[in-house]
């Protein structure tokens, strides 16, 4: 039997259309009952790539959060929203986008590559 490890559940934020268009954070949450708190991960997407990129935080992949079962998407959601408003997202967005650049490039010389054979 294959293992399987429980990741938690996800919603998915849009961010403000103005600032940061196409863009969506996932978030993942579980809860980690020795802690009682939440362990939070987000992942950065574009509508338009099938594609998604973790925000880290100094390193950090997981930040744990102390909320309830009923207030945990509206706290998640809040969370999303502050770092929003204060441009948390734009570093991984830049890099996001340089990563997307990269291999567009590196696919089209691969392409030139084989057709050239």
């Amino acid at each position: 039997m294959l293992r399987n490890y429980y990741q938690g559940t996800m919603i998915t934020v849009e961010l403000p259309k103005n600032q940061y268009k196409g863009y969506v954070v996932d978030c993942v949450y579980r809860y980690v009952k020795d802690m009682n708190k939440y362990a939070l991960s987000m992942w950065l997407r574009n509508t338009e790539v099938d594609d998604r990129m973790q925000i880290c935080s100094q390193e950090i992949n997981t930040q744990y959060i102390t909320s309830t079962r009923e207030n945990i998407k509206k706290d998640v959601c809040a969370i999303v929203e502050q770092a929003a408003n204060s441009s948390y997202f734009d570093k991984s967005i830049e890099t996001y986008e340089y990563t997307q650049k990269c291999f567009e490039r590196g696919n089209a010389e691969f392409e030139n590559e084989e057709n050239r054979s």
